[in-house]
């Protein structure tokens, strides 16, 4: 029987690597933490012995005698957030004896986890650090395409979490560098960059679609310009569910790389409670890219995109999964290697271009296509209803039949109110909605100038609103009282036609940007 002792095993990650690994007969799994209730309620809860939940703090002076009392074979590290952190753990666990991993993120603890390989190595046991989506399973994504490329050129990655929000201590780490300066690896040197800024789209398929990512500082940052050597970029990019959390996130961003917030660290406990009562409202689905350029064994150009999908938040199970499968080789009596490394991989086990987990399926109907839909039905109410109206209004000014006038006077103000009105505000609100999805920044050129012509129409249509209440009433006071139409009301429709032409033509032009999208 081999035992495994999962530290912060009731925590995020730690409870779906203890639900895994208690399925496994070959395992005796202890669930450590410090709060022993806890770590009680999730063994009882896995239908184990209370005797498997074990109170233990990861940062106690007599770490290593705890460990070794337990007679422990293999030790799992959840308890982030991992940027800051020492060694303690691992040193505790080669100390026992006892294999080591951890679900690390944090760029220079995964990296320098090489200054325990030899202790590891006269103990007899593996130390491997970031058995998780990274490096683990990223490097082994490009492992399995590696062999297809005779130059290697570039590899980004990145990933689009679904609305489950991660443990608070993951928040805080990968929070911790928003905004802040670090270095990857860009046209062959090194170049820096800032945490969750380089706002960028990236079009995952379906039914995950389209999410905003910001460059986060990962140990793949680090680890690939050395592991694949040749490579000339190597990028990491990461988002949420939400894109207006997204833009949150990046502001704070904006406002820590400007000196006007220290950092992001006290917003984070806050925000993680809100992301719960929010999470019903978020789409569930997320995903993980892998992006490889280069020459393919012909010297020809080569693009390889690979891509895992879970949705029903199935997606925080993908970081548990290298350490799971770790675990379960160890289990097994697998002659795995001894010593300190970081992502330990096997790149053999990754087939197919997508991938996906249990519950993931696709979209029925597009929803950048359902959107389209509503932004050219707007567009065609909105110039159809306001070019048909300013024609009959304008031709029957033009007759000086007052009752006839009153009439259409009073079906053009209510031909606005239930028709152009609610076009006006789909036409943005969609309009936006497509460029975001479509993977266009909002500053393009054409988009900066669609909007400004967009609002130069509008504020042509405000004054025209009230122009038409008013010779409405005019034209009711005319009618009524049987008299010609006063100097006000001819000189109030000149205004309102006058204020037409730009208007229409502005949303003409309007039309050929959203069409032809010219480089501006």
């Amino acid at each position: 029987m081999h035992t495994i002792l999962v530290l912060g095993g009731y925590g995020f990650f730690g409870s779906r690597i203890c639900q895994a690994l208690a399925e496994n007969p070959q395992i005796h799994l202890l669930i450590g933490g410090r709060d022993a209730s806890k770590a009680q309620a999730l063994a009882t809860q896995l239908g184990l012995n209370s005797s498997q939940a074990v109170a233990i703090d990861a940062n106690a002076a007599d770490l290593a005698a705890r460990l070794s009392a337990l007679k422990l074979n293999t030790v799992i590290h959840t308890a982030g957030p991992f940027q800051g952190q020492d060694y303690t753990v691992a040193q505790a666990a080669i100390a026992a004896g006892a294999n080591y991993m951890d679900l690390a993120d944090g760029r220079a603890f995964v990296a320098g986890i090489g200054v325990l390989d030899k202790a590891a190595q006269a103990a007899g046991v593996l130390v491997t650090s970031g058995a998780s989506s990274l490096p683990a399973l990223s490097s082994a994504v490009v492992d399995r395409y590696l062999p297809r490329f005779s130059r290697l050129d570039l590899i980004r990655h990145g990933i689009g979490s679904g609305a489950r929000a991660p443990g608070l201590a993951t928040m805080l780490g990968v929070f911790g560098y928003c905004g802040k300066a670090f270095t990857r690896w860009q046209a062959g040197q090194w170049q820096p960059t800032y945490g969750w800024l380089d706002l960028q789209a990236y079009p995952f398929p379906a039914p995950v679609g389209r999410r905003l990512l910001g460059s986060c500082d990962v140990p793949d940052l680090e680890l690939f310009p050395v592991r694949y050597a040749g490579v000339q970029s190597v990028s990491f990019h990461a988002g949420f569910a939400s894109p207006i959390g997204h833009l949150f996130v990046w502001a704070a961003a904006c406002l820590v790389k400007a000196g006007l917030l220290k950092n992001m660290t006290p917003l984070v406990p806050p925000l993680h409670a809100i992301s719960g009562h929010l999470e019903r409202y978020v789409s569930d689905k997320g995903g993980m890219f892998v992006r490889m350029e280069g020459l393919d064994q012909d010297g020809k150009a080569l693009q390889l995109s690979w891509h895992l999908i879970a949705d029903k938040n199935h997606g925080p199970h993908i970081p548990c999964g290298a350490a799971i499968a770790l675990a379960q080789k160890l289990a097994a009596g697998a002659g795995l290697p001894v010593g300190a490394m970081h992502g330990l991989t096997d790149g053999r086990r990754l087939s197919g271009r997508t991938e996906r987990l249990p519950g993931a399926r696709g979209a029925g109907m597009n929803l950048y296509l359902c959107i389209k839909y509503l932004h050219i039905l707007s567009a065609t109410v909105l110039f159809g209803t306001g070019i048909g109206i300013a024609f009959f209004k304008w031709i029957t000014d033009r007759s000086g039949d007052v009752r006839a006038i009153r009439i259409v006077n009073e079906k053009t103000v209510l031909a606005d109110l239930i028709f152009t009105t609610p076009a006006v505000i789909t036409q943005a609100l969609s309009g936006f909605a497509l460029a975001y999805l479509a993977g266009y920044p909002l500053f393009s050129g054409w988009i900066v100038l669609a909007t400004l012509l967009y609002l130069f129409a509008g504020a042509c249509w405000l004054p025209v609103l009230w122009l038409q209440i008013r010779m409405r009433d005019l034209a009711r006071v005319a009618d009524l009282g049987n008299l010609p139409l006063s100097a006000e009301y001819r000189k109030l429709a000149r205004i309102w036609f006058w204020l037409g032409i730009p208007a229409f033509c502005a949303l003409m032009f309007v039309y050929y940007l959203m069409v032809f999208k010219p480089a501006l």
